[in-house]
């Protein structure tokens, strides 16, 4: 979805004049930033792009060809190195205000890649987070299509946003983006996946804790009920956005980390007395669980869909004494094979949240699992998958 830099090359070449000029620098510096993209070769791109912009700047000035490179060299820069960004997302907004390079990316965009670049350069500015807030909320509101720059300004905005403990923006943010990215024609459907993991995130945090403390000695917060609720429907809808896989190799981890995160939201529902909605909207629109089929697609020997059971003579999962002291909650999402004998192989964590914390324990425990195989499909011993939570009663 990244914008085409062909813009570029028309622009200058209504300003170099007749073939027997010599070459223009930024021309020059230009054409080795095109043939380095086309090689895959990402350093020399940017300091291609920067270099055309730069000698743009020394010949053109302010102009219709030193905006575009200026914004080429900018989004080379921006994901990587927010800092170094910094300059040119200054400067291509600028040029963009006096209505230069517009054709490129929009002056909304513009205004969001400024923004970004400085709360990304220091997400401990508030001014600078408050930029990028509001630039995020102007742009979502444009009516534009979205685009590459706008989705993933969007997404980091509300990590930004999250890791300040400011849950609410990241919720905004990650929601609008989502509802943007609803319907709309060749988006990816683990970057629409992301948004709606980001809200829940957001949804579930409180002072960067999932635990819901209420006031002294009343017990956990009344609007959890509600969050909790809330946040088992985008995860459902999440999970719904994808097809059933192709095998465990295949999962795509955004899916595999939605599963971990309904292992979160059931452990939260589980862990406490939650009694009440209090204080906090869900624009829900209304949306329902979808029903979900497998994981993993599993065909007989027929060619028909096969529906796997199998009986366990051993599926103990036990809460590790370190969490448990410090009150930890987690899903984990694990994938497995199962021998002829009914043992455990390949077992692996396809995700968990929180991260690092209960995969080790649920692999050294699923070692002692034992299955009944016998008179099982082969099928049904391969691309197996379960959803372990660990919750604190």
């Amino acid at each position: 979805m990244r914008r085409t830099t062909l813009a570029a090359c028309a622009a200058a070449a209504l300003v170099t004049g007749g073939a027997a000029q010599e070459r223009p620098a930024h021309l020059t510096a230009y054409k080795a930033y095109t043939e380095a993209r086309e090689a895959n070769d990402a350093e020399a791109a940017r300091a291609h792009a920067e270099a055309a912009w730069r000698a743009g700047e020394a010949e053109l000035g302010t102009h219709e060809t030193t905006a575009i490179l200026a914004q080429n060299y900018l989004l080379e820069v921006i994901w990587a190195d927010p800092e170094a960004a910094r300059e040119a997302a200054a400067r291509a907004l600028a040029l963009g205000r006096e209505g230069l390079g517009l054709t490129n990316l929009t002056l909304a965009e513009l205004e969001v890649a400024d923004a970004y670049a400085a709360a990304a350069a220091d997400p401990k500015d508030r001014d600078a987070r408050g930029r990028l807030y509001a630039a995020l909320a102007a742009e979502g509101e444009s009516g534009a299509a979205s685009m590459d720059l706008a989705v993933r300004a969007a997404r980091q905005g509300a990590y930004i946003a999250s890791d300040a403990g400011e849950h609410e923006a990241a919720y905004a943010i990650a929601t609008r983006a989502a509802r943007r990215l609803e319907g709309a024609e060749g988006i990816p459907v683990n970057v629409v996946g992301v948004a709606q993991l980001q809200r829940i995130a957001a949804m579930l945090s409180e002072d960067g804790r999932w635990r819901p403390e209420g006031e002294a000695g009343k017990g956990p917060s009344l609007r959890w009920e509600r969050r909790v609720r809330d946040a088992h429907v985008l995860a459902d809808a999440t999970v719904g956005l994808f097809p059933p896989q192709d095998g465990l190799d295949a999962i795509d981890p955004i899916l595999a980390l939605a599963y971990a995160w309904r292992g979160i939201i059931g452990s939260i529902e589980h862990a406490y007395d939650i009694r009440g909605p209090e204080g906090w909207t869900f624009d829900g629109r209304g949306a329902a669980s979808e029903g979900t089929g497998p994981l993993v697609a599993r065909t007989g020997a027929d060619g028909e869909p096969l529906a796997c059971q199998v009986e366990w003579t051993s599926r103990d999962m036990t809460y590790p004494a370190a969490a448990r002291r410090k009150g930890y909650l987690g899903g984990v999402l694990l994938g497995y094979h199962l021998t002829d004998e009914g043992a455990v192989r390949d077992a692996r964590v396809l995700a968990e949240v929180p991260a690092e914390r209960f995969g080790e324990t649920v692999l050294e425990q699923v070692e002692d699992w034992r299955a009944v195989t016998e008179g099982v499909d082969p099928a049904c011993l391969r691309d197996l998958t379960v959803s372990v939570n660990f919750t604190i009663r």
